[in-house]
């Protein structure tokens, strides 16, 4: 019996060799561009990849807030769904994003962030417990 098999390995490995058909490859190895996880999102999130920055604020009704200026807010997507929040300077963390068609949200307990896509860029609502302001925000890269 123990001929039997090593005479069948035998046969396949000489197979193997002659047929590279027949022959066991490893995967062929992952390039840099194929592992980026920015490559397996939809085009719409990867319209949303990189840094947004507020130039513009309103109150609810959209009125200008007096003594304060439109670049307050800025927020940096990354491929993981993933945003930095930064407002007046002050880092608010990390948060889950989402987007469902040209409408987009972040998770967050005591921050509501959620936004509008338009031509011009994106509307941010943010709002907390004591805020609720409206940024115009554009792609800075």
């Amino acid at each position: 019996m123990k001929k039997i098999i090593l005479a069948i390995t035998v046969m396949i490995i000489c197979a193997a060799s002659a047929f590279p058909a027949f022959a066991v490859f490893e995967n062929p190895p992952i390039t840099d561009e194929a592992a980026k996880l920015e490559n397996t999102l939809p085009e719409s999130d990867k319209r949303m990849l990189g840094i947004w920055q507020s130039h513009t604020v309103t109150d609810v009704l959209g009125d200008p807030i007096e003594g304060f200026s439109g670049d307050k807010l800025k927020m940096e997507f990354a491929a993981d769904h993933t945003a930095k929040v930064t407002f007046k300077g002050k880092d608010l963390e990390s948060h889950k994003w989402s987007l469902v068609g040209d409408w987009g949200s972040l998770d967050g307990d005591e921050l509501n962030i959620n936004w509008d896509i338009t031509d011009n860029g994106i509307d941010v609502n943010y709002s907390t417990d004591d805020d609720y302001f409206v940024f115009g925000c554009t792609k800075q890269s």
